[in-house]
């Protein structure tokens, strides 16, 4: 039976080590995280100034300097990105990571005794905490660090020394420096302490003894570390503030993937945690929990002597219950089941049933289970969450960072450029362009929402495409909030459910008061024009006229022109894919009729995407000469008339809703864009809010369309960023 019991732990081994390298993958991608930017930015402020800054060097909108909460963090990020560049960043995050998994097991290990446990116990906590772990933050340190605090101070069967005690202060004052769920660390040591307490009446007098000292040492930890956290940049306040995170408008609406609690009576939300398997196990976790507590507290009371090992640890009980209550209140706390998942494996190890050897046939059904954890990852679990920047191929993996997420060809040349003043971007996009461009340019929003619920508010509005009750219009809003600068991004496909509109890119098409500098195929930017902006204007003409790029101050950047003049620039800087000379010819009459409506297709997605609406049109036209129902010009043509509203002929409009509504199979898109031409042929409206939920293509389709265009430059980090600056105030 031994070559069945090597193949039962071979499989349970393989499974999970497939697990957990899953996640290991996940967090070794090139840098994904959207928060870790202004980390950095605000990292070479703290290098220059310290940790007392005068003001926000990223925003625009603060109302004051950032909270120095993880200045060290940001500092530390910050000094060895400059040590070790991008890739020692992206391999130390693979570091902490495996740093946290390896103070898993061994706790598991040790409270258990058994590997295989162990390895059970450190892959639920990474499918548990991969959403957290492929974001490098600062909160990469709290879980590290509690992890130490429970090794140092709070292991079961385990009298605290003083130099234990000494040790556990020292690192919640460090903790307290790098990131403000450093209170989960008192946090800890008071649940712990009172659950020493609360199960003295239940406990033989030996163990209350025990407890007692115990209990001593942890009180003398406890106090020693609040005076030690107490000594930061924000002293007190940083108490006030990481106790009320989470709680405000902004935390609730821009950081939903954090703050939002889990609700074990609804089945999961799409494209946002807790993950269908993340759910199930959540469930299993509390069940299991609860069911466990008796067991636990009959142990107290047995007559049989305090030995180690013999009963389970009360603080263990304590930090377990906690564990559970906090991952149920936010998602962001799922990390913590690593305690409730050690309060079982506790409850296993005492119970009699544990010390019966179990069968082989029974061990090689059991090693079957986590096999199945393998595709529940992968379909279920997180992984599709935090597998954005992994196709499968090399070149897209060892970037240091995907610099197309953030629109990288727009960046670069704002830098480039030398522009100044304020940018309005998306919310995800800030702490990017902030690091890149600040002082020179400063963003609405980023990650660190240091930033009026005011401010925030109008940022949300103009994402939506809307105005304020202020200022109803949405150009308005603009003006109001003083933007300089207008990057538009994405493509017109179907948006995720649960996620804001995905398509920004022409939110200023036309817009009096404000010129097209740049278009590409997933991005636009926009200068306002008034006096302040007459520099930016010079130098972004200075900037095209240097590289023999055609560029009329007075109309603006034109693609189809910029095409037609500047191929090699355009195509270094994302406006066409490589084979769009091969496109243009294959759209050619002399073409066999499918090879010239797929080229006709492909021609007409890319001069819809660049803004050139009457190529666009024309390749369509086209297209529909040969085939007449295809559905993706079909759309095409309702989309932009939609767009057109109201300069648009509204019977013309109901026509093209009727031919689409004729050959469409139903879906959601083609839907919502009938019943748009339907209203608008009824004398209804289509405000302009409604019309930047529409959608021209499905997302696949606009991916496609994306295939061979040249991706921006990896540029390597700031080495000068001169922070001090404020040449972005008006």
């Amino acid at each position: 039976m031994k070559p069945l019991r090597i193949v039962s732990d071979g499989i349970l081994y393989a499974s999970l080590g497939a697990c957990c390298g899953l996640v290991l993958v996940a967090v070794g991608q090139p840098i994904f995280t959207d928060d870790l930017w202004w980390h950095l930015g605000l990292g070479a402020a703290y290098a220059e100034q310290g940790p007392w800054l005068a003001g926000d060097p990223l925003l625009f909108t603060a109302t004051g300097a950032p909270s120095p909460s993880s200045w060290f963090a940001d500092l530390g990020l910050f000094a060895w990105l400059q040590a070790a560049g991008f890739t020692g960043l992206r391999a130390l995050h693979v570091g902490l990571v495996v740093a946290i998994l390896a103070l898993v097991w061994t706790s598991a290990r040790r409270v258990g005794g058994s590997p295989r446990v162990a390895s059970l116990v450190t892959t639920a906590v990474a499918l548990l905490s991969s959403y957290r772990f492929f974001q490098l933050r600062p909160h990469l340190f709290t879980i590290l660090a509690a992890l130490l605090l429970y090794r140092i101070l709070l292991e079961p069967a385990r009298l605290p020394s003083r130099w234990r005690v000494l040790a556990a202060t020292v690192l919640l004052g460090v903790w307290a420096n790098l990131h403000a769920g450093f209170v989960l660390g008192p946090g800890l040591l008071a649940v712990s302490l009172l659950a020493l307490l609360l199960a003295a009446p239940l406990r033989s007098s030996a163990a209350r003894a025990a407890d007692r000292t115990r209990a001593g040492s942890l009180a003398a930890a406890l106090v020693l570390g609040v005076v030690a956290t107490l000594l930061t940049p924000g002293g007190y306040e940083t108490y006030l503030a990481s106790l009320g995170a989470g709680s405000d408008m902004l935390s609730e609406v821009a950081v939903i993937d954090e703050w939002r609690p889990t609700h074990l009576l609804s089945l999961p939300v799409a494209n946002l945690p807790p993950s269908p398997l993340s759910w199930c196990l959540i469930w299993a976790l509390v069940v299991a929990t609860a069911l466990a507590v008796p067991r636990a507290l009959r142990g107290w009371r047995s007559d049989a002597p305090h030995l180690p090992g013999t009963q389970v640890d009360p603080a263990l009980l304590g930090m377990a219950l906690a564990g559970v209550v906090l991952m149920v209140l936010a998602v962001r706390f799922l990390w913590l089941a690593v305690f409730p998942l050690l309060f079982l494996v506790g409850v296993l190890r005492v119970l009699p049933a544990r010390r019966a050897d179990l069968s082989t046939p029974m061990r090689v059904a059991l090693a079957l289970v986590p096999l199945l954890l393998v595709p529940g990852f992968l379909k279920y679990g997180d992984w599709p969450m935090i597998s954005k920047a992994i196709s499968g191929r090399w070149q897209d993996y060892e970037p240091s960072y995907p610099a197309a997420k953030y629109h990288g060809h727009a960046a670069w040349l704002m830098g480039d450029a030398g522009l100044e003043g304020r940018l309005f971007a998306r919310y995800s996009e800030g702490g990017f362009l902030g690091y890149w461009l600040a002082p020179a340019i400063r963003t609405a929003t980023n990650g660190s929402l240091n930033m009026s619920e005011e401010a925030f508010r109008a940022s949300l509005l103009l994402r939506e495409r809307r105005g304020s009750e202020e200022h109803p219009d949405f150009a308005a809003l603009l003006d109001a909030q003083g933007i300089d600068l207008f990057l538009g991004s994405g493509l017109p496909v179907a948006g995720a459910e649960n996620r804001p509109p995905a398509y920004t890119t022409n939110y200023l098409e036309g817009a009096p008061g404000w010129l097209p500098v740049f278009r590409n195929l997933d991005s636009a930017l926009y200068l306002r024009l008034n006096p302040r902006n007459a520099d930016n204007l010079q130098r972004i003409a200075s900037y095209y006229a240097d590289r023999g790029v055609p560029f009329d101050p007075v109309r603006g950047f034109d693609p189809a022109r910029v095409l037609q003049q500047s191929p090699a620039w355009s195509l270094r800087h994302g406006l066409l894919p490589a084979d769009f000379q091969a496109l243009k010819a294959r759209a050619g009459s002399g073409a066999a009729p499918p090879l010239r409506a797929a080229a006709l297709d492909r021609l007409a997605g890319l001069y819809l995407l660049l803004g050139a609406y009457e190529q666009a049109r024309e390749a369509d036209a086209a297209l529909l000469g040969l085939v007449p129902a295809r559905l993706s010009a079909l759309r095409r043509q309702l989309w932009l008339r939609a767009q057109a509203f109201p300069e648009g002929d509204p019977q013309a409009m109901a026509e093209w809703g009727e031919r689409l509504a004729a050959v469409s199979a139903g879906d959601r898109l083609d839907q919502e864009l009938v019943a748009a031409a339907r209203r608008v042929n009824a004398g209804g409206s289509l405000l302009p809010h409604v019309r930047a939920r529409l959608s021209a293509m499905h997302r696949a389709q606009g991916q496609a369309l994306l295939a061979g265009v040249e991706s921006p430059e990896t540029r390597p980090p700031r080495r000068t960023l001169a922070l001090t600056a404020t040449s972005a105030d008006p």
